[in-house]
């Protein structure tokens, strides 16, 4: 947060905003979740999630609670969140085997998309139980080109638990809980995009 603060989040349900400088806690322990699988900043809102089908929206300065809770994923554990570059939509990934793009000012769900963002804003990139990685047009909420899969010199054996594009947006990282980081080449074939590590 703005280099002078971290948030970090507890399986036991709190938030807590740090100083880097002096490692003291300037906020928190801020409570409302049960368990926090995962938080994103943009300015001065955290957004975070939690196993009990919420996310929620805090201002980091006051700690007063901005947006929620919302009731995501059909109240199954929502265990990923993140806001679009600009800050105007968030995305959600949760045990509904979904992924659901919600405006960050209302609340409002957008797009779900089913069966699983882009640094231009465009595209999304998904991680499911079944091990594979989706990439998704965030504007139709189609599927571009087929599912990220394979065996382990491929791609996952197990569920993928964290994805990222890169800040080019030419590369996505996927992290599986079958202890592999996997990086892809998303610059060719939309239909067959390349592993390259």
């Amino acid at each position: 947060m703005n280099g002078r603060r971290l948030v970090s989040s507890s399986y036991y349900t709190s938030l807590r905003v740090w100083d880097i400088k002096t490692g003291k806690t300037v906020m928190g322990p801020l409570k409302g979740h049960s368990n926090v699988h995962c938080v994103a900043v943009h300015g001065s809102h955290i957004a975070s999630c939690s196993d009990d089908g919420t996310f929620r929206i805090v201002d980091a300065d006051s700690g007063e609670l901005v947006l929620g809770p919302i009731t995501a994923h059909n109240g199954k554990w929502v265990n990923w969140i993140a806001y679009s570059r600009d800050g105007s939509h968030i995305a959600t990934g949760g045990g509904d085997n979904r992924a659901v793009l919600w405006n960050a000012n209302s609340g409002v769900q957008v797009r779900e998309l089913v069966g699983h963002a882009a640094p231009d804003g465009t595209r999304l990139v998904s991680g499911s139980q079944d091990g594979t990685v989706r990439i998704w047009d965030v504007s139709s909420g189609e599927c571009i080109g087929k599912p990220l899969t394979g065996h382990r010199a491929r791609g996952h054996d197990e569920q993928v638990l964290a994805v990222a594009f890169s800040p080019d947006g030419r590369r996505i990282a996927s992290a599986s809980e079958d202890r592999t980081i996997a990086l892809w080449d998303v610059t060719d074939n939309v239909d067959e995009f390349n592993i390259i590590m």
